[in-house]
């Protein structure tokens, strides 16, 4: 997901990125990150014409306040997390009618059901704009994260889209990250020692190599001949 980022940025095409957080995090928090990277990245102009059709919705996430077409403050909660759902699939799909656009949600695994909800709303109108749309979830074990494969697994489903399964690293290719992280050659048995502990996951093979210390080796002292 990250290549195909970089190669889009490179491109000049408009990304945005949106990371579900663990639980606590506030309904929505991925879509409004990616709201507020879209508004960066757009004219004035062209940010209130992409919001103009999405009424209240998006000014209550970036906390603008609600308008005028919102007064009666008795909308149901399930009712008013549908309308803000589609109020992003509305925004983000307006801006990619312009031009083209990358989304990633990241960590899908984490996401909250009203921004589940959001990228199911976005997927339906993937095939009408020029947006590219991608999410990354970790194989789930329970909760939340069952709820994400599920929505995933529909969202794949569909005409136009695809899902990928990655494994982890080869025991070699992990050994490679090592020694590129360290910044220093590695024993075998450190490497190998890593992957098992990590499961050839590429972010915990990074973690595992900061938490171990395994960065380069401190230069020699005064009079010291390096080994």
């Amino acid at each position: 997901a990250e290549s195909i980022l970089d190669d889009a940025r490179g491109s000049g095409v408009m990304s945005a990125v949106g990371q579900c957080g663990e639980e606590g995090a506030a309904p929505f928090t991925p879509w409004v990150d990616v709201l507020r990277q879209l508004r960066s990245g757009l004219a004035p102009p062209a940010w209130e014409a992409a919001v103009a059709d999405a009424g209240y919705g998006i000014a209550l996430l970036l906390g603008a306040g609600i308008g005028a077409d919102h007064d009666d403050g008795r909308e149901g909660a399930a009712h008013l997390h549908f309308r803000l759902a589609d109020a992003v699939a509305r925004v983000v799909g307006a801006v990619a009618d312009t031009a083209p656009v990358v989304v990633l949600l990241e960590d899908a695994q984490w996401a909250d059901p009203s921004s589940l909800l959001a990228l199911g709303r976005l997927a339906r109108r993937v095939r009408r704009t020029s947006l590219l749309l991608l999410a990354t979830c970790r194989t789930p074990h329970a909760g939340r994260e069952r709820s994400a494969e599920r929505a995933l697994a529909e969202l794949g489903s569909g005409h136009g889209s695809r899902i990928l399964h990655l494994g982890g690293l080869a025991p070699a290719e992990t050994r490679a990250l090592v020694v590129r992280r360290a910044g220093r050659a590695v024993s075998e048995e450190e490497a190998r020692q890593i992957h098992a502990d990590s499961g050839g996951v590429p972010l915990f093979v990074e973690q595992l190599v900061a938490a171990r210390g395994c960065g380069p080796a401190p230069p020699p002292a005064d009079g010291e001949l390096p080994r």
